[in-house]
């Protein structure tokens, strides 16, 4: 009996199977047609079923008429193995193994790399070529708003592969906090949740105490993303303007639907920059914060 793997991916185009990962896991498409039979046996739905499915799981890409998943081929049972419950502790292992440590800090480094709204739908441990699966883990709860897809240009996909292969997940505590924000984002249920998510994050990396939190957030940003005085004059308008908006949202203020899709893209891709800046600094978060407080715009330089 053999088994495989496969977890879904939303949201992305043919760009993304051009992505070598580790482990023995490759990326992989199906057409429109084997798709829909590919769906039908996993989900044990009737066919006229799956094309809702799978478009409102947004693991269809409209333009290419193609489904996108990461699979991997597991070890073989026999029939033994099974009465003996070993495809758990198959599923177990497989867990531990790779979901944990490689395959979600793997959706935090694509994310971290460019913007685009990729997220894992469910995921399957099944015997090929026959109906139904033996196990899933994954059943994140899917955005209902901007889906944004996730495209390498030809020459971000070495530079990709190279990011993801050398990505690993922070241990520093605030940098944990503020990556679950980002990635929070990317499962919110409306746009003031994923802007709320976005500003913590900011947040985490930014400030370490309530005093200020308005300004010192928005220069701290800017002297560390500003390229020079006039950019991070403008990161530091920009900054203050959301946040503007984050308090009215909080405190009730804020009126329907102001927060728009351009605050999260903007909020996101400050984020993701800032996130990845962080992420390669070598000093304590109170050692860089305090350094800051020295700087001015367009002084900073990573060491």
């Amino acid at each position: 009996m053999k088994l495989k793997y496969t977890v879904f991916l939303q949201n992305v185009d043919d760009s993304i199977t051009k992505l070598k990962l580790k482990h023995e896991l490759s990326i992989v498409s199906l057409h429109q047609s084997d798709a829909y039979e590919f769906v039908k046996n996993l989900e044990r739905c009737p066919i006229e079923m799956v094309g809702r499915k799978i478009i409102d799981s947004h693991i269809y890409n409209y333009e290419t008429k193609k489904i996108y998943f990461i699979e991997r081929e597991l070890e073989d049972l026999n029939d033994q193995d099974i009465v003996d419950g070993k495809i758990l502790t198959i599923a177990g292992k497989f867990q531990q193994a790779i979901i944990f440590p490689y395959l979600e800090p793997l959706l935090t480094a694509l994310r971290l790399f460019k913007e685009g709204d990729i997220a894992y739908w469910n995921d399957y441990i099944y015997e090929i070529n026959k109906i139904g699966t033996f196990f899933s883990s994954f059943s994140p709860k899917n955005r209902i708003f901007g889906y944004k897809t996730y495209s390498l240009l030809p020459d971000e996909i070495e530079h990709c592969i190279r990011f993801i292969n050398d990505f690993v997940m922070p241990e520093k505590e605030y940098l944990k906090l503020a990556i679950e924000q980002f990635n929070n984002s990317y499962i919110a249920v409306s746009l003031e949740s994923a802007f709320l998510n976005l500003m913590m994050s900011l947040e985490a990396l930014y400030t370490k105490s309530n005093q200020e939190l308005s300004f010192r957030l928005a220069r701290n940003c800017a002297i560390i993303l500003g390229t020079n005085y006039e950019n991070s004059q403008m990161i530091f308008r920009d900054i203050k303007e959301l946040y503007n908006k984050r308090n009215k949202l909080i405190h009730g203020k804020s009126k329907q639907r102001e927060i728009t899709q351009e605050d999260v893209h903007k909020c996101s891709n400050y984020v993701r920059s800032s996130l990845k800046k962080f992420i390669e600094l070598k000093e304590g978060h109170d050692e860089l914060l305090n350094k800051l407080d020295t700087l001015g715009f367009g002084q900073f330089e990573i060491t």
